[in-house]
């Protein structure tokens, strides 16, 4: 048995190396040219980024309101008011969190892209 994963694992790697080995050369720039643009590694991240970060401030924004509705129609229960608290609260620190994690993101960017 051990020789037949020693065999499998050899004959893995030697079937990946060729991508190993192209992976450690980085990836500066995609080979996109066929297209008629060039997309860099900072050009995707940055993308990924924004994404992530207008889509989670969307929902923040989603559930602030929801938070705000629950607040106010609450009346006098008070676990309706707490609850909608609690869904503000999350949602303005989950913006901040965001906001944050973005500033920290273009830091390491530009200390890595110059």
């Amino acid at each position: 048995m051990r020789r037949y994963a020693a065999k499998a694992t050899s004959a893995l790697l030697g079937l990946l190396m060729p991508m190993i080995s192209k992976a450690q050369g980085g990836i500066d720039t995609l080979d996109t040219s066929q297209w008629g643009f060039d997309v860099t590694a900072e050009d995707i991240v940055n993308n990924v980024a924004n994404t992530l970060q207008s889509t989670v401030i969307a929902v923040a924004t989603v559930s602030f309101i929801v938070g705000a509705t629950m607040y106010i129609f609450g009346g006098q229960k008070e676990d309706a008011k707490s609850s909608g608290r609690k869904y503000m609260m999350a949602a303005v620190i989950g913006v901040g969190i965001v906001m944050a994690a973005k500033q920290i993101l273009n830091l390491v960017m530009r200390l890595i892209y110059g």
